[in-house]
């Protein structure tokens, strides 16, 4: 898993990202990129913040994944949230539509401060989640 956010990048195994970020629910889309556009990909994604600082508006957690396929050659355009990057992928014939799985929130977990307390209602995918959450 690579997450792009103001600490920049953050590469760890999905299991983990998951148990960290337990507080909201998830989106999951595997790509259907041949091997070597995969690696290309990946390596973009570790190389990110060598070019890029964070910037909540002109290099957010979208701006990864949109200038790595770009790069590929996938015509993603401009994406500003997650929402509009599944869009992307599947414009780009990357993924369909209903391809993805959801990984709901689990704050009966333990995740840190900001799970304690919080029932399972009380959670949302993400404080922008009422915007772009499918």
């Amino acid at each position: 898993m690579f997450s792009w956010g103001p600490n920049g990048m953050t590469e760890e195994p999905r299991r983990t990202y998951l148990r960290r970020n337990n507080f909201r629910a998830a989106l999951g889309r595997e790509l259907d990129l041949p091997m070597t556009e995969a690696q290309g990909f990946e390596a973009s994604l570790r190389d990110y913040p060598l070019r890029h600082e964070y910037d909540t508006f002109l290099a957010n957690c979208a701006d990864p994944v949109e200038g790595g396929l770009e790069e590929l050659g996938y015509p993603m355009g401009v994406r500003l949230s997650p929402r509009d990057v599944m869009e992307g992928l599947v414009g780009a014939g990357l993924s369909q539509p209903n391809d993805y799985r959801i990984y709901q929130a689990r704050p009966d977990q333990d995740a840190g401060f900001m799970a304690r307390g919080r029932r399972a209602r009380e959670t949302v995918p993400a404080p922008w989640s009422w915007l772009f959450w499918p």
